[in-house]
């Protein structure tokens, strides 16, 4: 899986990329709205197990730069735990590229993606405290549902 926009390439992870996740996954900015530090192994190696289904129910791919294409984030969209026609979206990005516009631009990649695939209704969820992420996803559109403290539930109607 390739999807390409302007600056970026969204892509299936492969094993190498396991250094560059670890590494931002274990920065203070990055685990400032975690319960706990994420298992970046158990996380890639289920990307890595998603990327060989068929019919694929699940997407978790890597954010890299088209000009390097190391890591700097994933953006997930989820299938297999939503009712038909509906998918659940997450994304992170290195705390070093926050304030670029990438997780826009993947976001808006995987609202394509998503679209192609027959979604027509997001969910998103964080932590109602993580600013960032709540702008962000108010910014593509998407509406509040619920806050069940501390996560908050964010959905997208895709036309």
């Amino acid at each position: 899986m390739l999807i390409q926009t302007e600056r970026l390439c969204l892509r299936d992870p492969v094993e190498s990329d396991l250094p560059r996740i670890t590494s931002y996954q274990s920065d203070t900015r990055y685990l400032e709205h975690y319960l706990k530090p994420p298992d970046s192994k158990l996380i890639l190696g289920l990307a890595m197990e998603w990327a060989s289904e068929k019919p694929r129910k699940n997407y978790q791919l890597i954010i890299s730069l088209k000009v390097k294409s190391e890591a700097i984030g994933s953006i997930g969209l989820r299938t297999s735990n939503s009712a038909v026609g509906e998918a659940e979206v997450g994304i992170e990005i290195d705390p070093n590229h926050w304030g670029n516009g990438f997780a826009s631009e993947a976001l808006a990649g995987i609202i394509d993606l998503a679209k192609s695939i027959h979604i027509r209704r997001l969910q998103a969820i964080t932590n109602e405290k993580n600013t960032r992420a709540m702008a962000l996803l108010k910014t593509a559109g998407f509406y509040l549902d619920k806050v069940t403290t501390p996560f908050a539930y964010l959905s997208l109607l895709i036309k």
